[in-house]
């Protein structure tokens, strides 16, 4: 999947609606790489998997089923179909690099490690100027981007570590522009990897150093 273009044909296999249609072959193109999704509803995108979306016609029945390239290549796994009245063709895969990753993974440690979970739920400062205004939240002079901290997950990478009203500005390397920049620079990242996060609290920048990333709290 590391080598797909956007452009290329592929091949989605399946058997939708059932084993009556087992083995079903449909054609398709790659329109984008990347595409992020609230997978939890918790209003922010999920910060690591990129999905392949593509055009290939898929329906219930095709999850889990391949999508190859035109060489026979595994490229992904079908996974989520938009469905509404007015969307059609819109398909998304799970990149295979990705999928042997959390499969070696599971081999060797008997669960993925490669998404790591920062248990936080936030209203991203850049243009939701709005929301801080009408529920009264005055942020320190001059801060105009970073993620304004509503709730901490008992349990997850960032309890006691993080409080209520607190401004995160940069976690490990990446500085946060905005929640959909930051979705894509922080996958980098890994369950077990150690960071630094730096915070305004209370109009005070600190940094909060050695924080293992975990795993979503079970």
């Amino acid at each position: 999947s590391g080598a797909l273009q956007k452009g290329e044909f592929v091949v989605a296999v399946g058997h939708p609606s059932g084993f009556s249609y087992f083995g079903s072959m449909t054609l398709g193109i790659v329109s984008g790489l990347k595409r992020y999704f609230d997978i939890d509803n918790d209003g922010v995108n999920d910060m690591f998997v990129g999905y392949i979306q593509h055009d290939a016609a898929i329906n219930s029945g095709n999850s889990g089923g391949a999508l190859f390239n035109l060489q026979g290549e595994l490229i992904g796994v079908n996974v989520i179909k938009i469905t509404a009245l007015n969307v059609e063709g819109m398909g998304f895969a799970l990149p295979s690099n990705l999928v042997q990753a959390i499969v070696s993974d599971i081999e060797e440690f008997g669960v993925s490690m490669q998404k790591p979970v920062l248990g936080i739920r936030f209203v991203d400062i850049k243009n939701n100027e709005s929301y801080f205004s009408q529920n009264g939240i005055t942020l320190p002079s001059g801060v105009t981007q970073g993620f304004f901290i509503l709730e901490i997950v008992s349990g997850a990478t960032m309890d006691g570590y993080l409080e209520v009203g607190d401004i995160m500005v940069q976690i490990g390397d990446v500085v946060i522009e905005s929640s959909t920049q930051f979705v894509e620079e922080f996958s980098k990242y890994r369950v077990g990897d150690v960071i630094d996060v730096v915070i305004i609290r209370d109009g005070v920048t600190m940094t909060i150093e050695n924080i293992e990333l975990k795993a979503a709290v079970q």
